[in-house]
């Protein structure tokens, strides 16, 4: 497991900025940002990583931070759907199941558990935002894995919105047992 320039993830104590990738750099499976322990985490799950490492942020991981700081949230975890690092979802959908990549699950289930209600309970909210490209119908797996995950708004085929180009006066909805993606 590639851990480049970082604390360890689960100890709490000081931690700024990580992220946790494969050895090849080419999955990266977390990310954080944390400025005050003290509150309560913004859990962002999306589509996949582009650029964002553990010291530079891509326009889509500076947005979310700006919500979390909006919203009274002292940091941002971030997990995607897939792990394979591309700014082209097509790109990525070319990896077919390997844009997964071999411990993406594992650290989303991972980092619910930790800092989720049954952890440390440090995540005050928990965002889906992985928008159309949703290429292996994904959606409804994360949403057993993180339970109360609510969006940004969503797109005509039930998948909820990415926020990168949403205005920072959107607001969370919790996902109800009529959204598409509980059917999935």
């Amino acid at each position: 497991m590639g851990v480049a320039n970082q604390q360890p993830l689960f100890d709490g104590v000081g931690l700024e900025s990580g992220a946790l990738f494969s050895d090849c750099r080419r999955w990266r499976y977390v990310l954080w940002r944390v400025w005050d322990w003290d509150l309560q985490l913004l859990l962002s799950i999306s589509l996949n990583p582009s650029k964002a490492d553990e010291r530079f942020n891509d326009r889509t991981v500076s947005k979310m931070m700006r919500w979390a700081r909006l919203w009274g949230f002292g940091g941002l975890i971030k997990l995607n759907c897939y792990g394979w690092r591309s700014k082209s979802p097509s790109e990525m959908k070319k990896q077919g199941v390997g844009a997964i990549g071999d411990l993406n699950d594992y650290w989303i289930q991972q980092v619910w558990r930790v800092f989720g209600p049954e952890g440390k309970d440090q995540i005050g909210l928990s965002i889906g935002s992985w928008g159309n490209d949703d290429f292996l119908n994904r959606g409804p797996l994360i949403r057993e894995y993180v339970p109360n995950l609510y969006h940004l708004g969503l797109n005509q085929n039930g998948t909820p919105k990415h926020p990168l180009y949403l205005p920072m006066t959107t607001r969370p909805m919790p996902f109800s047992l009529g959204d598409a993606q509980l059917i999935g």
